[in-house]
Parts: C-alpha cells; structure tokens; sequence
C-alpha cells in the first residue's frame, strides 16, 4: 500500500493583543486632532502677541496656551499623561483670571475623549473635575463666560466627549472579542488537523512497530517502509501546522491549502484503503462500505468533518476493538444525509487514550444540526450518525 501525504488545511488568522493599544485608526485619529489644535493654539498665539501690551492676563493666557501645546504633544507619545496635563491646564485656566481659549476646549474635550476610553472612571473623574471648576469659576469671577451659561455648555461637551469615549471603547472591545473568537477558531482548526494527521499517524506507527517487534526475524521491507512514511507524514504536517500557528511568511512553500470536497472525497477513498491495510496488518478483519460518490452534496467544511469523523473511528478501532471479532463501517449519502456508522466489538484490554477525538466531533457534529447515536449490546459497540449536507 503506498504512503498518502495529507495536505495541511487551517488558514492563518491574526492574533488578538493582550492589552489595550492605540489601534492605527486611532492613532490616526488622535495626530489628525492634534494637529488640528497644536494649529489653533499656535494662531491663536500670533493673535496673542499682535494685541499683547503690557496686559499681565494676556501674557498669562499665551503662556498656559504654549503649556497646552506641549501637553498636546505629549498625547501623541504618551495619551494618558497628556491627557491628564490638558485637563489640569483648563481647570487652572478657570481658576485664574485668565481668558480661555477655543484650542483649549478643543484640547480639553479630547482629553476627556482618551480617558473615557483608556477607563471609564477616569473620564467621569475628568468631567466632574471640569464641571467642578467651571462653576468655581462663575461664582468668581462674575464677568467670566462661565458666569454667563459657560459652565452648562462645557458641561455638555464634556459629556458628549465621555460618551464618545466610551462608544469608542465599546467598538474597540467588540474589535477585540472578534479577533479573540477568530484566533480561538484558529487554534482549534489546528488543533483538531495535529489530532486527525499527526496523532493517528502516530498511532499508526505504533501498531507497525508492534507488529515489527512480534516478528521472529527481521522486519519486512514494508513494514519499515511504511513506519518511515508515517512518521515522515506526521513530522510534515506538524511543521506545516507550527508554521500556521507562527504565521509563517514562507508558509507558501509548505503547500498549505484549503482543498475542496471533491478532493476530500478522494482523500477518503484513499484513508478507507489505507487504514483497512494497516488494520489487516496488524490482524483486524473487517469491512469498509463506501457508497458512490459519498461528498456529491456536502460543503468544504461538511466534507473536512466528515473525513475527520472517519479518521477517527479507525483510530478507535486501533484503541479499543476486539481484532478477533471483525468490524464493518459504511459510508453513504442521499442528497440531504451523510451518514456514516461502525460497529465493533471491545477488546477485555484495549489502549488508553484522552478519548477527547469522538468528544470534540459529537459536539461539532451536533452543533451542525446532525444526530449522535451509541449503541452497546455487551461488547458490541455500534456509533451511527447522520449529518446534514447542502
């Protein structure tokens, strides 16, 4: 029987970050503002020095205005810190008698925009604080803005740009959830592909050295031959799969692809046979019963599971099965139903195992909308199930 390579399947998907980052759409954002109020500031300090006399307020609001251009820069490195700064700017704006500017309500807003989003609390905690002030600084300085309704409309912009804040984190956090839930999808595809290939691959080999070891002389050439195709075959996938988990950019060159049903169907043709073979090696007579054209109506993905079912009942047939008592498996589909059944017998010793392979199915397969059935009469074993197809 010759060795069948089995081509590596899970596509690559991006990881999640394990703490909160600008992401490059906020980064972009938050420059764009930046500059926008660094610009302002900046006009508004040209203004400042073409009317500046010897007028100790103005002097006073152009020197806080070039205090609120450096902590603007420093939210561009640092977000929280500059943040921070802009917020103890506007409060000390209010509470001398300076004029305010606009590019410090500007500023201001977003600072109270990146705290909200950075904590919630610190947001709230930076619009109390401003609502605060601006009512310390009406009652004052009764000529002020705030004395006039001033510190009701900051109050207002400073709770649309919590919430904005706040809508923000909670795109970002589904952003994240997303990529989480990807990632974990990911992980399982490879999971369950190192499982169906590398592990029975494995088993495999085991049951050809058993079979090696009970031979009076030395091995058969088969015999080897297959030993050292398996375990090329189980050393090949495994690094395809570790390359998939990396995120490989030679990945290209391990021939990972996602093949179709028609080549799943092939595949399973060719396990069919395999596997009977070894299990005939190894002393297990039986029966494969594979109707005509199984995966005609069935998805990629209803294929993929499908094969990976049949892997894994052979397997199960390796850990747990009498080899004198024989066992049949049947194969066959209408246009709506696959349905795929084994009937066995236990062994009084069969081989431990984590018994998660037929777990992980039946709750795939469940989940699909299709029936699990077990069914034991003494030692016979029988699983039957039924999958739904396109």
């Amino acid at each position: 029987m010759p060795y069948t390579a089995h081509p590596v399947t899970p596509d690559s998907a991006p990881a999640s970050a394990p703490v909160r980052r600008v992401s490059s759409i906020h980064r972009w954002w938050l420059i764009s503002i930046c500059v926008i109020i660094v610009i302002s500031a900046i006009a508004e300090l040209i203004g400042l020095a073409v009317i500046a006399k010897d007028d100790t307020s103005i002097a006073t609001t152009a020197a806080l205005t070039v205090a609120q251009i450096g902590a603007t820069a420093v939210m561009l490195r640092k977000a929280r810190l500059g943040a921070a700064l802009t917020v103890i700017l506007a409060v000390a704006s209010m509470l001398i008698p300076t004029a305010a500017t606009f590019s410090m309500l500007f500023a201001v807003i977003l600072a109270i925009n990146i705290l909200t989003f950075r904590r919630t609390a610190e947001g709230i905690a930076a619009v109390v604080v401003m609502v605060a002030a601006s009512v310390i600084s009406g009652i004052l300085y009764h000529d002020s803005a705030m004395a006039s309704g001033g510190a009701l409309s900051l109050g207002v912009f400073c709770l649309i740009a919590c919430t904005g804040g706040w809508l923000m984190r909670q795109w970002d956090d589904a952003q994240r959830r997303a990529r989480r839930a990807e990632r974990l999808e990911h992980d399982m595809a490879i999971a369950q592909y190192l499982h169906d290939y590398t592990t029975n691959d494995l088993n495999n080999i085991l049951m050809l050295t058993d079979l090696a070891l009970t031979q009076p002389d030395s091995p058969a050439p088969d015999t080897l031959e297959r030993v050292r195709g398996l375990a090329k075959d189980a050393l090949k996938q495994t690094r395809l799969a570790i390359a998939a988990l990396e995120h490989d950019d030679d990945a290209d060159e391990h021939t990972i692809y996602q093949p179709t049903a028609s080549d799943l169907e092939q595949q399973l043709f060719a396990v069919a046979e395999e596997q009977r073979t070894l299990l005939g090696t190894y002393g297990y007579q039986g029966s494969v019963l594979i109707g005509e054209h199984p995966f005609a109506h069935c998805s990629q993905a209803q294929a993929a599971l499908a094969l990976s079912l049949v892997r894994e009942m052979f397997s199960n047939i390796v850990q747990h099965a009498d080899p004198a008592a024989g066992y049949t498996m049947t194969i066959a589909a209408t246009p709506s139903q696959l349905h795929i059944a084994v009937t066995d017998c236990h062994a009084e010793h069969s081989t431990p195992g984590m018994n998660t392979g037929l777990a992980r199915l039946r709750r795939r397969i469940t989940e699909a909308g299709g029936t699990w059935q077990v069914e034991e009469h003494g030692r016979n074993w029988t699983l039957a199930t039924i999958m739904p197809t396109e």
